[in-house]
């Protein structure tokens, strides 16, 4: 069941450490992946003015694991709703209410239908309603920080991931094949003069404004077709990720800050990240 009426991709990359492309190894999937994307070889870091700082080369961290990847998350939805066995997908339909008894769970949903179920997985996120149903409202909680994100053309300046590091202010670039770039930006919501929460593209110009190319160049591509994704960071921290037979995965059990983690998920609010594992109930 998803709730949404159609799938929507706004304008997202993702990078793929080497662990996770093992995991899609073990499902079939990393060659259609890799083909899809752009090979990642360096973790490179620098200061705000293009110094470096330090270059992670990823072979050698990674080893036998394998390579890293990256690429838009469209694709990678692609390549998972595509390969297998289809699963049937509802769209425009949101759950309302889960009762369980008995072994199963009776799930009432938007449109006034309900039907009985072995097991229920929530998996929307960090604004999962089935968390919200299970555990209650309180789990999200902002970070207090800002993001911007977008997918433009990618400058041949940009060959790995790379990132610039200024004062409470970074901005990411990481190349997602098809001469595209994948681009983050973060900063601090408090304790800066900057009204709390502005995420126009003024502000981002000006947060930017004393970073080393390519990064002017990049922000300057941005126009109405390509207008980033802002949202503030926000984190879920649960101590147990069941309840009987529901089930909590991803973003929608645990979320942590982007730069500390491999999730990919945002929800029309926040953009968040995967972590920590937690206890399961029985």
């Amino acid at each position: 069941m998803e709730r949404e009426r159609f799938w929507t991709h706004a304008g997202a990359g993702i990078y793929l450490p080497a662990n996770a492309v093992r995991a899609l190894r073990a499902l079939g999937l990393e060659s259609a992946v890799a083909e899809r994307g752009a090979a990642i070889t360096h973790q490179r870091l620098c200061d705000h003015r293009g110094r470096p700082l330090a270059d992670i080369d990823l072979a050698a961290l990674w080893g036998d694991v394998g390579p890293s990847l990256a690429l838009h998350c469209a694709q990678l939805h692609e390549v998972l709703a595509t390969h297998g066995e289809p699963v049937p997908v509802r769209m425009g339909v949101s759950v309302q209410r889960l009762d369980q008894g008995d072994g199963t769970v009776t799930v009432g949903f938007g449109d006034g239908t309900t039907a009985g179920y072995d097991m229920v997985v929530g998996a929307y996120g960090i604004h999962s309603t089935v968390r919200q149903l299970t555990t209650g409202t309180n789990a999200v909680r902002p970070v207090g920080q800002l993001a911007w994100r977008f997918v433009t053309a990618c400058p041949p300046e940009v060959s790995t991931w790379t990132v610039l590091l200024g004062r409470n202010v970074s901005f990411l670039a990481v190349p997602v094949g098809g001469g595209r770039v994948y681009c983050y930006c973060d900063t601090t919501t408090t304790g800066t003069p900057r009204p709390r929460g502005d995420g126009s593209m003024d502000r981002l110009v000006d947060l930017l404004s004393g970073f080393a190319g390519p990064v002017p160049d990049i922000v300057g591509t941005l126009d109405g077709d390509t207008a980033p994704h802002v949202a503030p960071i926000e984190e879920v921290t649960l101590s147990e990720w069941s309840d009987g037979s529901v089930l909590l995965v991803g973003d929608a059990g645990h979320a942590t800050s982007p730069n500390m983690a491999e999730g990919c998920r945002h929800g029309p609010r926040g953009w968040s990240g995967a972590g920590r594992v937690p206890r399961f109930r029985r």
